[in-house]
């Protein structure tokens, strides 16, 4: 019997037709307008930072597996990159413990930023500084090891566990301002109460002599690589991202999180009143006070704001008030800082671990300390109406570098000038691509300018 094309589309027109088809059709269309409508405006991070289960877990408290998945995402496009850990569960290239004949070998410690949250592995500030640095005028090959949410104390203990014995030529460590309650954080929760997650800790004793203790409650969390691979799925769609932090919220018994953002939460009024100097009894003030805890109608706002004394600060506000996570992350402290207090335990103790790193590095062999306290971050902070735009305030805050070069010279450290600024993603502090090429920047016209010489007499 010869084929008739011309039935082809009548069939497939009455197959449409059929209400249960069109009634999947219907919500496959809007599940995809839906996903595409929240990647475009409201893209929720779904940040990696490692697993719990891992063999390096063990040493770290978390970490990858070798050649397992990474997921990250851009914060302000929703744009997912995946790549994969080396075979040491790092993210980093591969790399030999013998450096090959006349390559300089640079180390470099951190955590989320120096990682890479949020950016392709191949526009990560280590891999830039090893093509930068060796186009420009000796072969270098830059061994990275990070993760996100590592401390100054994970960061030397892989210094001393696997780092030295890459025999690197110059060390970096990358200093982060979230280091110093991270360093500090165990002992402040009572030393071994509901702190699982790292199996060590440092801190000082009575003396100020740096200690390290084995976290006896530190458990491996085990995972079944079934969930790893559901949340590699989960990490790609808006959607499913949301359907996980619902998920997430009703098995821990918390619902801090809505289904299509962050309701409204005591710091954000907190926030708008230093930023815009709203008092107590001001109309916006009373509207917000009893949403707390609640998603904000964000029409009936903008409207409030335009009737008010405060027209001119509306977007301003509404950037403070907004359904974003950064919002939930703010503290009054932190809009007029203070200038860092060397005598602080938190500053001694990071204080003793940067001069066991560099103890710990062989003599001759130069430590460089980086800092993400700098212009880029400081312009983030200013946009999103985190610090007050008072010169006390921008003072404050750049004092922690002079405290941070005061005691690098002191400890035979160098300390990295950034004059150019590590420019953050909207959404999110860390770095994004543009802020990673500068960080390398940065990093190799000091390296050339201080060590170049030196290096290409050794060869």
């Amino acid at each position: 019997m010869p084929l008739n094309c011309a039935r082809g589309p009548k069939r497939i027109g009455a197959f449409l037709k059929r209400p249960s088809i069109l009634v999947v059709a219907s919500l496959a269309v809007s599940l995809i307008g839906i996903e595409c409508a929240l990647r475009l405006f409201l893209p929720l991070p779904f940040l990696t930072i490692g697993d719990y289960s891992p063999e390096n877990a063990k040493h770290y408290g978390w970490g990858y597996a070798p050649h397992s998945r990474i997921v990250v995402a851009d914060p302000d496009t929703g744009k997912v990159f995946s790549d994969q850990a080396n075979s040491r569960g790092w993210r980093d290239i591969e790399h030999k413990l013998d450096a090959k004949p006349n390559v300089r070998r640079i180390l470099i410690l951190g955590d989320s930023n120096t990682f890479g949250a949020n950016v392709p592995a191949e526009t990560i500030y280590p891999r830039l500084l090893e093509r930068l640095i060796s186009s420009a005028a000796i072969p270098v090959e830059v061994v990275s090891m990070a993760y996100g949410g590592w401390s100054t104390s994970q960061e030397l203990e892989a210094l001393v566990r696997e780092g030295l014995a890459y025999k690197p030529d110059l060390v970096v460590v990358q200093f982060t301002s979230n280091d110093l309650g991270e360093n500090a954080y165990i002992p402040a929760a009572g030393v071994h109460e509901a702190t699982l997650d790292k199996p060590f800790y440092h801190l000082l004793d009575e003396r100020g002599h740096l200690v390290r203790i084995q976290n006896p409650n530190f458990r491996l969390r085990t995972e079944h690589p079934l969930i790893v691979q559901i949340k590699t799925l989960v990490a790609r769609f808006e959607i499913l991202k949301r359907s996980y932090v619902v998920y997430d919220s009703l098995r821990s018994q918390r619902n801090r999180k809505s289904l299509f953002g962050y309701p409204l939460d005591q710091r954000q009024i907190e926030q708008a009143q230093l930023a815009f100097g709203l008092e107590a009894n001001d109309p916006i003030v009373r509207y917000l006070t009893p949403k707390i805890g609640q998603s904000l109608d964000y029409t009936a706002l903008s409207e409030l704001i335009g009737g008010s004394a405060h027209v001119k600060d509306r977007e301003g506000l509404l950037a403070v008030l907004g359904d974003v996570w950064i919002n939930q992350y703010w503290d009054s402290s932190h809009f007029q800082p203070a200038a860092p207090d060397p005598t602080s335990y938190e500053w001694r103790l990071y204080h003793a671990l940067m001069r066991e790193l560099r103890a710990r590095v062989p003599s001759g062999i130069p430590v460089l300390l980086l800092s993400d306290h700098e212009q880029g971050y400081y312009e983030w902070q200013l946009r999103w109406y985190r610090i007050a735009s008072n010169e006390q305030a921008r003072l404050a805050f750049f004092s922690v570098n002079d405290h941070l070069s005061i005691m690098a010279a002191q400890e035979g450290i160098e300390f990295v000038p950034t004059p150019r600024p590590h420019v953050r993603f909207r959404l999110d502090p860390h770095p994004n691509a543009q802020g990673h090429e500068a960080m390398a920047k940065n990093l190799a016209d000091y390296i050339l300018s201080r060590h170049f010489k030196a290096w290409e007499q050794g060869r």
